[in-house]
């Protein structure tokens, strides 16, 4: 089976400048997510798609190819199937075959395991009949919805007791994969039928904020 590794990494971000190359502990916050798709060693290619030139610098030092990425689909709101298709079309540029599985890790999860990867392309090889994953992460904390001007809980059938709260799913964005032929016929990454993949709590964290990145160089356990 072919893999692909996809790190998209657009220049742009709506809430903490230059995100994707922000240091943490002495490296490139991408760096942790490129290190670990080569530590997994179940890719191909690995690709970084990105509009920026210091990105492009960064992978300059690794195995991997760069492909640069069109201002027109590295805006703010641009949509990463776009970013996608782009980079499947430009593949015969760089003598690359089309793969049969597409990985997709975004580097603002930077504590995702290369074990979770290796999990991930095992499922594929293991379920044929599965053409995407839907990550999920479960909880149990307390959830409520506005409703009429009071707050109605859904999760559970007693506030007070924890152990009786039914859990509910929150979709991750650790890790999102794939089969190219479904991703090219449907252009989505995921739909209803995608096989829930449950993810490591530890590993969901991700990135949004400063205070985000603040408490990640605080974490004793990010490292590669």
């Amino acid at each position: 089976m072919k893999v692909l590794g996809i790190i998209p990494a657009k220049r742009v971000s709506s809430r903490i400048k230059n995100k994707n190359i922000k240091k943490i502990n002495n490296r490139y916050l991408i760096e942790y997510t490129i290190l670990s798709s080569i530590k997994s060693k179940v890719f191909s290619n690995i690709i970084v798609s990105s509009d920026s030139l210091k990105v492009k610098n960064i992978c300059n030092n690794y195995d991997l190819t760069f492909i640069e990425r069109p201002k027109s689909i590295s805006k703010k709101n641009s949509d990463i199937k776009d970013a996608i298709l782009f980079t499947l079309n430009e593949l015969y540029k760089y003598e690359i075959n089309q793969p049969d599985l597409i990985i997709i890790l975004e580097p603002t999860s930077p504590l995702r395991s290369v074990k979770t990867i290796k999990n991930v392309v095992n499922l594929f090889k293991s379920k044929k009949k599965i053409n995407s994953i839907l990550p999920i992460s479960i909880k149990n904390q307390l959830i409520a919805i506005k409703y009429r001007k009071r707050l109605k809980f859904i999760n559970h059938s007693n506030i007070n007791n924890s152990i009786k709260r039914k859990s509910y799913y929150e979709v991750s964005s650790l890790i999102w994969a794939v089969r190219t032929k479904y991703f090219l016929k449907t252009k989505k990454i995921f739909d209803v039928n995608s096989f829930p993949f449950i993810t490591n709590q530890f590993e969901n964290f991700d990135i949004n904020n400063q205070k985000d990145l603040k408490r990640l160089k605080n974490n004793s356990l990010l490292k590669i």
